[in-house]
C-alpha cells in the first residue's frame, strides 16, 4: 500500500488510513485546488498524480455547476463510473477524494468523509496558527 504523504503532521495520515478501513474504499487522496498531491492512501494500483488531478478537476467542476444553478456551496460530489465510485469533497486546502468499489455502500462513507473533513480543516488551521508564531 502507497502511504504518501505531503503534510508533517500525522493528522491527515490517520484520516486517511482510518477512511481506507471502511469496507470497499480503495484510495483516500488530499489534492490541493491546482491538483497537486497533498497525502494520499492507495490500496491499489492507482495512480496518485492523476487521482490528485481528477479530485481538483471534479471539484471545481462540481463547485461550478453548482454556482451556475444558483445552488450553494459543493457538499460532497459522488460521481459513478463503471469500476469506480468517486467521491469528493472540498477542504480549506483543496479536496478529499476517496475512491471506491462501485458497489460499496455510499451513507456511512459519507458520513465518515464529513467527519474526516472537518478533522482535517481543523488540522490545517492549526497549522497555519503554529506556523504564525
Amino acid at each position: 500500500m502507497n502511504d504518501n504523504t505531503g503534510a508533517t503532521d500525522e493528522r491527515p495520515r490517520d484520516s486517511l488510513r482510518s477512511l481506507l478501513e471502511l469496507p470497499g474504499v480503495l484510495a483516500g487522496m488530499i489534492a490541493t485546488e491546482e491538483g497537486l498531491p497533498l497525502a494520499a492512501r492507495l490500496r491499489s494500483a492507482l495512480d496518485e498524480d492523476a487521482l490528485a488531478a481528477a479530485a481538483a478537476v471534479l471539484g471545481q467542476l462540481g463547485a461550478k455547476a453548482l454556482d451556475g444553478m444558483g445552488n450553494g456551496d459543493l457538499g460532497l460530489l459522488v460521481l459513478d463510473a463503471s469500476k469506480f465510485r468517486f467521491m469528493v469533497q472540498p477542504l480549506a486546502a483543496g479536496y478529499l477524494m476517496l475512491v471506491t468499489e462501485p458497489d460499496a455502500e455510499p451513507e456511512p462513507v459519507a458520513a465518515e468523509m464529513n467527519a474526516a473533513v472537518i478533522e482535517l480543516d481543523r488540522a490545517i488551521a492549526g497549522l497555519g496558527t503554529e506556523h504564525a508564531a
